[in-house]
C-alpha cells in the first residue's frame, strides 16, 4: 500500500533540521506529491510494485502511529505522548503521507517546533480539522491552531501567533515543482549542514541529487588521498562502498567511533559478499585505513575484555571473546547458529588496516570489476557506494539482528516486518548506485540511482524502526494509542 511511499519524508523528518529564514527560522521545507500518486505512477514500477505489495498493508497503521508520535516529539521536545493525542496526530500523519503536500517547519525555542501545511482543498475532511486543532492544542496550550481554505488549497499552522495561513502559502507556492518529482526538500541544522534534495521518478528508478553545505569545522581538502582498497576485497561482490576523508562522517556518527577510537582514518570500506546458502554467516566486511591498527586493536580488546566473558554471569553481553595477540585476531564466539564474527590487524596488503567482519573473510582469486574501481577512482570522489539492494538487504537485516541476539534481547523485527523485507528484498534485486563528490570548499553533491530510492542500510533502519522497540518513550500514556486511520 503506502508504506514506502512515505519513506523519504519519514527519514527526512528522523534526521532532522531546516531551511529558509522568513519570519520565524525556517527549518525545513518540502513538497511531497503523496502516497497515492506515487503507487499509481510508470515512472519507476519498482517502487510502484513496492508500494502496492500485499506485506506493506499490514504495516500501514504501525508507520502512521510512529510518524504520529515522531510528530508530538518535533512538535514538543518530549517523548512522553499522552494517549489521548495519538489518533488526532495519526489522522495528520495519515493525511500529509497519502496525499500532495507542501509545508514548513519553524524552529522554536527548548527542541520545539511549529508546522504550517498546505494539502488540495478537496483532500480535507472534518476529521482532520478537529485533529489538527486537538492535536496542536495539546501539543502547546498557548498555541493557537488555524485552518484556511484558499482558492484550492486548505492551508494549516499549528500557530497562527507566529505564522498565518495566508503569509504562508504564498511561500509555499513558491516550491518549485518539475514533471516526475517525487520530493523536494530543503534542510539546515542549526549546527549544518544544509541540504537541498530533490528526488525524481525517471527512466524506471528514484534519481535524486542533493547538495550538502557545512558550516564550521574543516574545509574539504584541495586534494584527497590516493585510494588504498584492500586486496582482500573479492569478488562476487554484493556490496561496495568507499570513503575518504571520513572525518566529518566520524564526528556525525558516533557508531563508527565504537571502532575508531580517538583515531581518525583516512578511508574506511565496506563490502559484502553472497551469503552463504549452507553455511549461516553473514559476509560483510570493513577496513580501517589510516589509523595505527596494533594500537586500536589493544585497546579494542580492553574494552571487550569486561564485558564479554566466559563466565556467563558476570558478561554483559552474550557470547565470549577469543583473543589471539600472534594473529593479531578477536573472535566472538558463541552466538547460536552464526559463524564467528571477528576483528583482525592486517598488514600485508596496499596499507595496515584494521578489519571487521561479521564472519572470517573468504578469499578468491576474483579481483572487483574494474569498472567499479574506476568509478571510485575518479577525482573528487569523496564517497562511493554500490550494491545490489535485495542481497545487502539480506546481509544487514540478518546482521542488525545480531547486536540484539548479543544484548540477549529478543530478535527486534516483528514477523509481519521480517515479510515486508523478504517481499522487498525479491522486487529489488538491482543495482543502487550513490556516490557524492567534492564541489565546494564546504560543499558536496549527492547523486543516487536506486529502484526504490533507499539503499539497503536505510531499509533496513525503517525495518527496525517499525519492529517492537517503540520510537519513542510510551510509560507515561494514560491508555493504548488509538487505531491508525484506515487505508482509504
Amino acid at each position: 500500500m503506502r508504506l514506502l511511499s512515505c519513506l523519504s519524508v519519514v527519514l527526512a523528518v528522523l534526521c532532522w533540521t531546516g531551511c529558509k529564514p522568513s519570519g520565524p527560522p525556517v527549518e525545513a521545507q518540502w513538497r511531497f506529491v503523496g502516497g497515492n500518486t506515487l503507487q499509481q505512477q510508470t515512472n519507476a514500477p519498482v517502487l510502484r510494485d513496492i508500494l502496492t505489495v500485499k506485506e506493506a498493508a499490514p504495516l500501514y497503521g504501525l508507520l502512521v502511529t510512529n510518524v504520529a508520535e515522531q510528530l508530538w516529539f518535533l512538535t514538543t521536545g518530549e517523548t512522553n505522548i499522552p494517549a489521548s493525542a495519538v489518533p488526532h496526530g495519526a489522522v495528520i500523519v495519515d493525511t500529509v503521507l497519502s496525499k500532495l503536500s507542501l509545508g514548513q517547519a519553524y524552529r522554536g525555542n527548548g527542541g520545539r517546533r511549529d508546522w504550517a501545511v498546505a494539502i488540495p482543498a478537496d483532500a480535507a475532511t472534518d476529521a482532520l480539522k478537529v485533529a489538527w486543532a486537538k492535536f496542536f492544542a495539546a501539543a502547546n496550550p498557548a498555541a493557537v491552531p488555524e485552518i484556511a481554505v484558499s482558492g484550492p488549497w486548505l492551508v494549516a499552522v499549528s500557530d497562527s501567533k507566529r505564522v498565518t495561513p495566508a503569509a504562508v502559502l504564498g511561500q509555499l507556492a513558491k516550491i518549485p515543482a518539475e514533471a516526475g518529482d517525487g520530493l523536494r526538500l530543503e534542510l539546515n541544522p542549526e549546527g549544518g549542514p544544509g541540504v537541498a534534495l530533490v528526488a525524481q521518478l525517471k527512466d524506471g528508478v528514484v534519481r535524486m541529487n542533493a547538495k550538502l553545505k557545512f558550516t564550521g569545522g574543516e574545509a574539504f581538502p584541495a586534494s584527497l588521498p590516493a585510494w588504498q582498497v584492500p586486496r582482500l576485497v573479492r569478488d562476487p561482490l554484493v556490496q561496495f562502498a568507499a570513503v575518504r576523508w571520513p572525518a566529518p562522517l566520524l564526528e556525525r556518527l558516533p557508531g563508527l567511533k565504537l571502532i575508531t577510537g580517538d583515531s581518525r582514518p583516512s578511508q574506511f570500506f565496506i563490502w559484502g559478499n553472497p551469503s552463504s546458502p549452507t553455511v549461516p554467516e553473514v559476509r560483510v566486511y570493513g577496513a580501517f585505513v589510516g589509523l595505527d591498527p596494533q594500537k586500536r586493536f589493544q585497546e579494542i580488546v580492553n574494552a571487550l575484555e569486561p564485558v564479554f566473558n566466559v563466565a556467563e554471569s558476570n558478561s554483559v553481553y552474550e557470547g565470549s571473546i577469543k583473543v589471539e595477540p600472534t594473529l593479531p585476531r578477536i573472535s566472538l564466539n558463541g552466538l547460536p547458529l552464526l559463524t564467528p564474527p571477528t576483528v583482525l590487524v592486517i598488514t600485508n596488503d596496499v596499507a595496515p588496516y584494521l578489519l571487521v567482519g561479521a564472519a572470517r573473510p573468504v578469499l578468491s582469486s576474483n579481483r572487483p570489476p574494474a569498472e567499479l574501481l574506476q568509478q571510485v577512482e575518479r577525482p573528487g570522489v569523496l564517497y562511493y557506494q554500490w550494491e545490489i539492494t535485495g542481497e545487502t538487504l539480506r546481509n544487514l537485516t540478518a546482521l542488525d539482528q545480531v547486536r540484539d541476539m548479543m544484548a540477549r534481547q529478543r530478535a527486534f523485527i516483528r514477523s509481519g516486518v521480517l515479510r515486508w523485507v523478504q517481499a522487498v528484498a525479491a522486487k529489488t534485486e538491482l543495482n543502487s548506485v550513490t556516490e557524492a563528490s567534492i564541489t565546494g570548499d564546504r560543499e558536496v553533491t549527492v547523486i543516487r540511482k536506486a529502484p526504490v530510492g533507499l539503499t539497503a542500510l536505510e531499509l533496513a533502519a525503517v525495518a527496525r524502526w517499525l519492529g517492537e522497540d517503540a520510537p519513542l518513550d510510551r510509560s507515561r500514556r494514560i491508555g493504548p494509542p488509538a487505531p491508525a486511520p484506515r487505508n482509504r
